[in-house]
């Protein structure tokens, strides 16, 4: 056996065992389409983060397996497809990432998410009672020395055995997460599993953008956890949502104003 470079072997003793169960994925997907209908249909307030996001709840309605928490080390089916929709809040002190937690957002039409979802940013933005708020200003007041215990004693009462705590909301990231790259003038990025998160995925969605042969395409990447799917679990899944993204005509049913 050859002896060990010098890199390989300062690698060797710098990183430790691999211990994350990221699986990475990057999706471009044909815009034109969803442009064009929207367009037609004069759907004010709808972005292409609210297309995406009811997407992968009918997506997700469609294949419930891709659609579970992790409890007590057991993959439990959830009830509906609900959705955390990240934000960014002007505090004070600077910059808070924040987000939105959107219910059951299969059984919502487009118009209706995003009526939802802006309804939602705004009382986050301008009500500091909201749960999240709440949570936030709590969270500000625990020592740094403390806070992982903290985080771990909340995450396992509220999250594994299922109790209410004041000012701390039950399972807020819902099926999956979702944070808008476009606002920060990015195509792609890979966004970290959160570990309280009890879902399969973070989703990042890129800005749309007009390619040279006049078609828009928009980059979807995502984040998946290897305990709760494989490879193989994505194929069908993502046809469909291909399949969604061609015809919305027969998918989205947006009034026209």
């Amino acid at each position: 056996m050859s002896k060990l470079s010098a890199f390989r072997k300062l690698a060797i003793h710098t990183w430790s065992s691999p211990n994350q169960p990221a699986i990475y994925a990057r999706l471009e997907l044909d815009y034109t389409a969803v442009r064009e209908y929207l367009a037609r249909r004069n759907a004010q307030g709808i972005t292409v983060n609210h297309v995406i996001t009811w997407a992968l709840g009918r997506v997700m309605h469609r294949y419930p397996n891709l659609n579970r928490r992790l409890h007590c080390g057991r993959l439990v089916q959830r009830d509906q497809v609900d959705t955390f929709l990240t934000t960014h809040l002007s505090m004070a002190y600077g910059y808070e990432l924040s987000g939105v937690s959107i219910r059951n957002i299969a059984d919502m039409t487009l118009t209706e998410l995003s009526q939802t979802v802006q309804q939602a940013v705004t009382d986050l933005k301008y009500n500091a009672n909201t749960p999240m708020r709440q949570t936030y200003r709590r969270l500000r007041w625990v020592p740094s020395l403390i806070m992982r215990p903290v985080i771990r004693v909340l995450d396992f009462v509220a999250n594994t055995l299922r109790m209410r705590v004041p000012g701390y909301p039950v399972d807020p990231f819902g099926s999956f997460i979702l944070t808008s790259l476009g606002s920060l003038g990015l195509s792609d990025a890979y966004i970290p599993l959160y570990p309280t998160a009890r879902n399969a995925c973070t989703i990042a969605v890129g800005k749309p953008k007009r390619q040279t042969n006049g078609q828009f395409t928009v980059v979807i990447n995502a984040t998946l956890d290897h305990r709760y799917v494989d490879g193989a679990d994505l194929a069908r899944p993502v046809a469909f949502l291909k399949q969604i993204m061609a015809n919305p005509e027969a998918f989205f049913q947006v009034e026209a104003t």
